[in-house]
Order: structure tokens, then sequence, then C-alpha cells
């Protein structure tokens, strides 16, 4: 698979994710969020997942699960992705707050 390819993959994936989220959460009942709130936060979100995939990947084939290490690596790989769940969570409100938000930010205090 060429360079191309894959990039046009990750961004179609991460349209479809952002898209199929923000439907899911309009028509749930978890929160009424504007229509254009709801696109942009998953947005965000899922373009910082995409921008981390390339470090997931390395951590995924640096720590590899079919190895007589198994248990280590897996407990490797959980502490790794929670720190960069915990990463991807703040800069996305970051980025997100202070747009929607800009009255309650400190940006703006």
């Amino acid at each position: 698979m060429t360079v191309l390819a894959r990039l046009k993959f990750v961004i179609l994936g991460w349209a479809g994710a952002a898209l199929f989220f923000t439907a899911v959460l309009e028509i749930s009942e978890l929160g009424h969020k504007p229509l254009g709130f709801a696109l942009y936060s998953n947005a965000v979100h899922f373009a910082l997942w995409t921008l981390a995939l390339p470090f997931f990947t390395w951590c995924v084939r640096r720590f590899p699960l079919k190895t007589p290490r198994r248990i280590r690596n897996a407990g490797i790989l959980l502490i790794l992705i929670a720190v960069l769940a915990v990463l991807v969570n703040y800069t996305h409100w970051a980025i997100v707050y202070p747009i929607y938000f800009p009255n309650h930010s400190s940006l703006y205090a």
C-alpha cells in the first residue's frame, strides 16, 4: 500500500468516525449539543487520535504480544495507551473549550 493510499485511508477513517459519532450524539439522549459543536468536537477528537496513530503503531511494534514477554509488554502497552488517552483528552479540551466557551476560558480572563 502506497503512502498516498494509506493517507487517504486514514483521512477517510477520521472523517467517518467524526461523522458517525456526531450522528450518534445527535440521535441519542446523551446531551443536546448544537450540531456544529458536536461535529467540531468530534472532528478535533478523532484528528488528535489520527495524529497519535504513528506513535500507537510504534508502540505495538516495539512491544509485541507474541513474544515470551507478552505479559510485560501488555502492561507497558496499557500504560502507554492510558497516558496517550489522557494527553489526547486534555489536548482536545484545550482546543475546543476556548473556541466554544470563550467567556469561561482562562485565556480571556
